[in-house]
C-alpha cells in the first residue's frame, strides 16, 4: 500500500455511523493491539480553540523532554497534519504502513459486523503509530462533542480540557448550551483534572465562557471526583498585540505567542493552566511554557499568507469564529478597505455567522467550498443580502479568487474565511 492507496482507503470508510457506541474503536484497537495503550493522554474538546490549544499544549511538552503526540483534525494543507509526533507529520511511508495494519484490521472486524468509520479508522491510526513509536503523552483533539465522539474511548487522561463552546453540530449535540456542553463535558474522568476555557470573571475583554457551560462542566467534574481549574483572565498584563504576534504577561511571566487575535490569548491562558496543573507531576519548568508557546503554529488560523496586499486565512465557520474574527478587524484593520472571499457548508449557520462579520467587508465573495456539502455561491449571497453593500457569487473558485483579488487591490485586505474545506483549497492553490 502507497501513500496515496493509504488515504484513499481511509476516504473510502463512511462518514457517519448507523449505531453510536464504542463497540468499533474498542474492537479495531483491540485487533491492533493497542487497546491499553501506555502512553498518557491529554484530551481537548470545544467548539473553538481546540486545534489552537491542542498544539499549544502539544509544543509544551516537547519542550519539556516528552515524546508527544499530537492528533487533531481537520488538516488544511495534507492529510498528515492529523498524526505529529515531536512536532514532525508522520512520514508518507510510516502513514502507508500503519494505514494498511488497519486496514487488515477493518476487514477482520468487518466479519464481526463491524464497519469503523472515517474518522475511527484515522484515529486508530493515530493512536497505533504512537504505540509503535514510544509515545509518551499524546494530545487529543476531540471530533465531534466528547460523551460519543471515537477519542473517548481513551483513560482517564492527565487533563481534559473544554475549550471555548458555542453552538456548532447542534443536530448531534443539543440545541442549547448546556446539553453541547454537557456532551463535550462527559470527557471528564475519575484521576484527571478539568481546564476550561476563561469564564466570565472581569479581566481582559475576552470572548468568555458562558455560565450554563461552566455549570456543566463542574457537573461533570464533581460526578468524577475532579477538581475544575479556570484561568484568571484579570491576571492578564501588558499585552502588545500585532499582525506578526503577540506578547503579554500572565501571572507575572512573560509569554509570546504567533497566533493572531485577542481569543488567542485565552486559549493561551487556558494551555498554561493545564501545564501549571501538571508542572510537577511531568517536572515542566517555566521555560518550556514560555517556549513551547512561541513556537506553536497551525494554519489557517488567521494565517497571513501575504503582505502585499495583505491576505489573511481563516478557517472559523460559527458564530464564536465570526465575532473572534470581527473584533480582529476592529483591532487591527480599523479603517481598512476589506474584501472577504467566503464559503460554508450546507448543514452550517452560514446566516448567523454573517451577520456578525459581513457589516466588517466592503466588498464579499461568495464561493463554494468543495464537495456534496458546500452550499452555492448564489445561496450564500442571498443570506448576506442588506448586510454589505457589495456583494457577488462565484461557484468557481478560481473565478472567486481572482474578483476578490482584484476587488482588494495592492493597498487593500483580503480576508479569506468559513469552511476549512475552502481555506485549505484557497491557501494549497494560490499562497502555498
Amino acid at each position: 500500500m502507497n501513500y496515496k492507496e493509504a488515504v484513499d482507503f481511509i476516504y473510502s470508510r463512511e462518514m457517519f455511523a448507523n449505531s453510536s457506541g464504542f463497540e468499533r474503536i474498542e474492537a479495531l484497537l483491540k485487533k491492533l493491539n493497542c487497546s491499553e495503550p501506555k502512553m498518557k493522554f491529554i484530551h481537548v474538546v470545544g467548539t473553538n480553540g481546540k486545534g489552537s490549544t491542542s498544539v499549544m499544549l502539544a509544543n509544551i511538552l516537547k519542550e519539556g523532554g516528552f515524546k508527544t503526540g499530537l492528533f487533531t483534525s481537520p488538516f488544511v494543507t495534507e492529510f498528515r497534519e492529523r498524526i505529529v509526533l515531536d512536532g514532525k507529520y508522520i512520514e508518507k511511508e510510516e502513514f502507508s504502513k500503519v494505514v494498511e495494519k488497519v486496514r487488515a484490521a477493518c476487514l477482520e472486524i468487518e466479519k464481526e459486523g463491524l464497519v469503523p468509520t472515517f474518522f475511527e479508522t484515522v484515529f486508530a491510526s493515530a493512536i497505533l503509530f504512537y504505540c509503535e513509536n514510544g509515545c509518551e503523552i499524546a494530545v487529543i483533539e476531540a471530533g465531534i462533542g466528547g460523551k460519543e465522539d471515537s477519542t473517548n474511548i481513551i483513560p482517564a487522561p492527565l487533563a481534559a480540557v473544554v475549550t471555548s463552546v458555542s453552538f456548532d453540530h447542534t443536530a448531534v449535540l443539543g440545541n442549547t448550551l448546556s446539553e453541547i456542553a454537557a456532551a463535550k463535558s462527559a470527557v471528564i474522568k475519575k484521576g484527571s483534572i478539568a481546564v476550561s476555557f476563561p469564564r466570565e470573571n472581569g479581566g481582559l475583554d475576552f470572548v468568555s465562557q458562558r455560565p450554563e457551560v461552566c455549570a456543566e462542566i463542574e457537573k461533570a467534574a464533581e460526578k468524577s471526583s475532579s477538581r475544575v481549574f479556570y484561568p484568571e483572565t484579570e491576571k492578564v498584563k501588558d499585552v502588545v498585540s500585532t499582525l506578526e504576534k503577540t506578547s503579554f504577561k500572565y501571572k507575572e511571566k512573560p509569554y509570546e505567542i504567533h497566533f493572531l487575535g485577542d481569543h488567542q490569548i485565552a486559549n493561551a491562558i487556558t494551555a498554561i493552566t493545564v501545564a501549571e496543573n501538571l508542572k510537577s507531576e511531568l517536572k515542566l519548568r517555566d521555560e518550556d511554557i514560555q517556549l513551547g508557546l512561541s513556537k506553536a503554529f497551525l494554519p489557517a488560523r488567521m494565517e497571513i499568507v501575504s503582505k502585499k496586499p495583505l491576505v489573511i486565512i481563516d478557517g472559523g465557520h460559527n458564530e464564536g469564529c465570526m465575532k473572534a474574527l470581527s473584533k480582529m478587524i476592529s483591532f487591527h484593520l480599523k479603517n481598512k478597505k476589506i474584501t472577504a472571499l467566503m464559503g460554508f457548508m450546507k448543514d452550517k449557520d452560514y446566516k448567523a455567522a454573517l451577520e456578525i462579520v459581513a457589516p466588517d467587508f466592503e466588498n464579499l465573495v461568495f464561493t463554494k467550498a468543495d464537495g456534496e456539502r458546500g452550499e452555492t455561491a448564489e445561496r450564500l449571497k442571498k443570506s448576506a443580502e442588506g448586510l454589505c453593500q457589495n456583494i457577488f457569487a462565484l461557484n468557481n473558485q478560481q473565478e472567486a479568487f481572482e474578483k476578490a483579488m482584484k476587488l482588494c487591490g495592492e493597498d487593500g485586505v483580503l480576508i479569506c474565511a468559513g469552511s476549512f474545506y475552502l481555506v485549505s483549497e484557497i491557501r494549497k492553490n494560490f499562497f502555498v
